[in-house]
């Protein structure tokens, strides 16, 4: 039997968990250690892996979670651990790797993404398909940092990025399921802020199960990646 996989799961809100994340984890031997909007440092020893989620907050506010999970990239990156920071999550990853993460154009609702070609040999990404229509929540995004591989771009922001050994940014939400986008779209602040940025929320909740359920094989083939990173990393060690 392989060795159980110690993910942290940095959460900063209650409504936006890891969705079409968390059974890929578990079924690969993960034990998911969620922390919900965390006030306090956190310690990453004997972690396996971190990943670090979107949430309402922007990468500038000063909010405890958003500065403890700064710090928990900043660490990832030095250990070194795998690390995953997805939205919200990719933007203080680039930061702690001292990138900066502006202000941009905003992406709200279904977009399509296209990968570059690098993504081709990418541990995580590989197995996607070249273009997909995947949720966009951001008025943020992030500078590559130094040394760091863009996978991915919208026409308006680019996606993803690899910052060797082992830490991902992904801007797009791959791991959002339909139960999510439905919640968003029907409740406040998130159905308004929605609407202000163009989204037609009936056209919106209508599409959200096609869209949601062709990604459960994309956010299983990322979770295998993650994972088989994490496995290698252990067996160097």
């Amino acid at each position: 039997m392989l060795p159980v996989m110690h993910i942290v799961v940095i959460q900063f809100d209650a409504d936006k968990d890891l969705g079409l994340l968390k059974q890929p984890l578990l079924d690969l031997g993960c034990d998911v250690d969620v922390r919900l909007a965390p006030g306090e440092p956190i310690s990453l020893d004997g972690v396996d892996g971190l990943i670090v989620l979107g949430g309402l907050a922007n990468p500038d506010d000063d909010d405890p979670a958003v500065a403890v999970a700064q710090a928990a990239c900043a660490e990832a990156l030095v250990r070194p651990i795998p690390v995953l920071g997805i939205c919200l999550g990719a933007e203080l990853l680039a930061v702690a790797a001292g990138a900066e993460a502006p202000r941009c154009e905003a992406e709200f609702g279904f977009r399509t993404v296209r990968l570059e070609p690098a993504a081709g040999d990418d541990p995580l990404l590989r197995d996607l398909p070249v273009t997909f229509p995947v949720f966009e929540a951001h008025g943020y995004t992030w500078e590559p940092p130094a040394g760091s591989t863009v996978l991915a771009h919208t026409e308006l922001t680019r996606q993803a990025f690899h910052l060797p050994p082992m830490a991902w940014g992904v801007q797009f939400h791959f791991e959002a399921d339909e139960a999510t986008l439905r919640h968003l779209a029907g409740s406040e602040p998130t159905a308004s802020v929605f609407t202000a940025h163009g989204v037609d929320l009936e056209e919106f909740v209508a599409r959200s199960g096609d869209v949601t359920a062709a990604w459960v094989e994309g956010a299983t083939a990322i979770a295998r990646g993650f994972t088989g990173v994490i496995a290698n990393t252990n067996a160097r060690r």
